[in-house]
């Protein structure tokens, strides 16, 4: 499998980890154990607040990671994004809970109200062994009408430092989406075009989507929305999953989002 496909296939298994979906029978789908999510959450609540301590010179509404990114908590209630390393910013609209790995706003996030839906803190738990040098921020629609069939719509940011991308046209593009398809069987490319965000910055956008079941062998329909444009340092792919049923409410606010990035002089 080349670089290309390697790609690809890490942000299609990451949703379905987070998502808790299962390619074969219920039997292969990963168990849920309350005992040992309270243990975590105990000990995780514990960990932040010991971590805020250590940040505690910074402002509350501002937290600067330790792979070189900082969240800050603006006035409307949405979460702006800095990651210095790659060199953007972007702005994560209200309503979606913005977490790095094992930082102290992921920690905090376990004994959040608006994160007691057992499904949240599954896909908060499957993230927490990712490497944050790589996958830099996740971020999930904590609202509780739009967890459904035991799936949490989230976003996940992956840098590749050493990635290129040309997006003069969108040939690049195509050729990234047909190698998608043949690093994950199953999956169907519903469009590939070039946008620009509102700083004229071109982004590359594929459109997929999958037949899947989740871990409790019911069947359902994941569609992903991937992002891709080259940062300052290196590529960034911003993917976006979420079921077929919500698209039309979810889709916009991505878009939103989107619009929002912005390159920083570094």
């Amino acid at each position: 499998m080349n670089k290309i496909q390697s790609f690809f296939t890490a942000l299609f298994v990451l949703t379905i980890a987070l998502a808790c979906v299962v390619s074969g029978t219920q039997d292969d789908s990963p168990s849920f154990d309350p005992g040992l999510l309270n243990t975590v959450v105990a000990e995780t609540v514990s960990a932040a607040v010991m971590q805020t301590e250590q940040v505690r010179s910074l402002t509350p509404t501002q937290v600067v990671g330790t792979s070189g990114s900082v969240l800050t908590i603006q006035g409307n209630s949405s979460t702006l994004y800095l990651d210095l390393r790659a060199g953007y910013e972007v702005t994560i609209p209200f309503g979606w809970l913005a977490v790095r790995v094992n930082e102290p706003e992921y920690l905090n996030a376990f004994s959040l109200a608006q994160t007691a839906n057992k499904y949240i803190q599954k896909s908060l738990l499957s993230i927490q062994d990712q490497d944050p040098n790589r996958f830099r921020l996740f971020s999930f629609d904590v609202q509780e009408k739009h967890v459904q069939k035991e799936f949490v719509t989230n976003i996940n940011f992956i840098w590749d430092e050493q990635g290129t991308i040309s997006l003069g046209t969108d040939e690049e593009l195509k050729a990234r989406a047909v190698q998608a398809v043949d690093a994950l069987p199953g999956l169907e490319i519903l469009s590939t075009t070039i946008i620009n965000a509102a700083s004229g910055l071109p982004i590359g956008l594929i459109e997929t989507k999958l037949a899947a079941k989740n871990s409790s062998g019911a069947d359902i329909v994941v569609l992903q929305k991937q992002a891709i444009f080259k940062a300052h340092t290196g590529t960034m792919s911003i993917t976006l999953s979420t079921l077929e049923g919500l698209k039309d409410t979810i889709f916009p606010e991505f878009d939103t989002m989107l619009g929002t990035i912005n390159l920083i002089t570094q």
